[in-house]
């Protein structure tokens, strides 16, 4: 259901169950009232009759017997010819020693209205039910009785309460539709927003313009542009990465295929065979190029690293350098681990396994033969610190900044490499919120240091 159809309902339904309430709270409020009102009219009634028979009455007893005397006697003819609209439903008597009808009203009958001598009663008279109320005079055998009809007092208020609800029944379709016109001017700007990003290019992700935008919807909007601004690096980052790909692995190739040619065309044996050689060590180097490439698309994204863990990096430190030994070995590296803690921090196995393979590897790879590589962890109370040192010609610190580039090498490298490695530790550290520091080792090379939040 769309927001404006929601709120419609929600408006309405709760304005239709005020009105419903209100009305129904006024009919039977005004329905009180009203009875009260007619209540005090009859008692009002019965005073004055009794008031106003009280001499006369005692003057007609002494000049002769009392009779019945009806006010169709003395009524004025109404002017269509017919009674006055509530005249049938009204009735007094006046009863004299209790026994003796002396007047009663043209809707009277000749019965008493009710046995009740005084005060109000409900009476059925001809099967319609009636409202009495009866007076008895305190000294003189004087008894006056009023009543009138409920249906007429129904029909009553019904009529006044239907006339003050109805303004209420005139104005609820007016406000359904005012409310209607409102909440489809109220989203007129998220109308709009939504028509700019559908109308937008693929490739368009500039940030929505927020100044039109209501304030209730500002924080969507701010999400959305922070959506686009993230959606926006990922592309420029996979421009970037495909760009540099395609160029770091241009060279590789062509030198496989230009050896590849040199074999074939060879007719020395042992000149194909150096030239077979340097193919193999081609696709070695483009298969690293690869392995890198992969390993630098699998962790680029800026999604969180999942499954965290705790991790020990002496353990992955040991697992590493059983794997790595043999390539030292063959240039004759002293290679050691010093670990004075075992560096428990939280993290993803699998990517922490890749950054210390990388600072060993390039360690190994740039290291002199017969150097030297100490690979240290220690523990701080704010962190724990991965640490590698070698032998090696080190880095300027002018390009210490740059090395963490892809595909940056450095000035004067001979050494074949990707140019990878570092990018991808520096990509591991920052989802591990540590932070890598390149700097001048006691050996005479380079040390890295990565320091990682403890565990706790």
């Amino acid at each position: 259901m769309s927001i404006r159809r929601r709120l419609l309902v929600i408006l309405l339904c709760t304005l239709g169950g005020i009105w419903l309430f209100s009305a129904t709270a006024n009919y039977f409020d005004s329905r009180n009232e009203i009875e009260e009102l007619l209540d005090a009219q009859l008692r009002q009634a019965a005073e004055v009759l009794l008031a106003l028979s009280d001499h006369e009455l005692q003057e007609e007893q002494a000049s002769h017997a009392p009779g019945t005397i009806s006010v169709e006697d003395y009524e004025l003819p109404a002017k269509d010819g017919s009674p006055p609209k509530y005249a049938r439903g009204v009735a007094f008597q006046l009863w004299v020693k209790d026994s003796v009808l002396a007047i009663r009203s043209a809707s009277a009958p000749t019965l008493p209205l009710t046995q009740s001598q005084q005060g109000y009663s409900d009476v059925s008279i001809n099967g319609q039910p009636w409202r009495v109320f009866s007076l008895h005079h305190k000294t003189l055998p004087l008894l006056v009785q009023v009543g009138e009809r409920y249906d007429v007092r129904d029909d009553l208020t019904a009529k006044i309460t239907l006339r003050m609800l109805t303004p209420v029944l005139v104005t609820l379709p007016i406000i359904a539709l005012i409310i209607w016109y409102g909440i489809d001017f109220a989203m007129h700007p998220l109308q709009r927003i939504a028509n700019e990003v559908a109308m937008r290019e693929a490739d368009h992700l500039d940030p929505v313009d927020p100044r039109l935008v209501p304030e209730e919807a500002k924080p969507l909007v701010h999400s959305l542009n922070t959506l686009l601004i993230r959606v926006q690096k990922a592309f420029d980052s996979e421009r970037r990465f495909t760009a540099d790909a395609a160029h770091e692995l241009r060279t590789p190739l062509a030198a496989i295929k230009a050896q590849a040619q040199v074999a074939q065309k060879s007719g020395d044996s042992q000149e194909r065979q150096g030239a077979l050689q340097k193919v193999i060590d081609g696709v070695d180097n483009a298969t690293r190029v690869v392995q890198q490439l992969l390993t630098l698309a699998r962790i680029d994204p800026g999604a969180p690293l999942k499954d965290i863990k705790k991790v020990d990096l002496a353990s992955c430190a040991t697992s590493v350098l059983q794997e790595l030994v043999p390539l030292a070995l063959k240039k004759n590296i002293d290679i050691s681990l010093s670990d004075s803690c075992r560096g428990t921090i939280r993290g993803h196995p699998d990517t922490l396994t890749i950054l210390i393979t990388n600072l060993i590897h390039n360690a190994i790879n740039y290291t002199p033969d017969h150097g030297v590589i100490a690979v240290e962890i220690s523990c701080q109370s704010d962190r724990v610190d991965f640490s590698v040192c070698d032998s090696g010609p080190g880095i300027p610190a002018d390009e210490r900044g740059k090395v963490m580039r892809r595909f940056y090498r450095g000035r004067g490298v001979t050494q074949s490499g990707s140019g990878l490695g570092l990018s991808i530790v520096a990509r591991i550290a920052e989802l591990h919120k540590a932070r890598v520091v390149l700097s001048d080792s006691h050996l005479g090379g380079l040390r890295v240091d990565v320091s990682f939040p403890p565990a706790a």
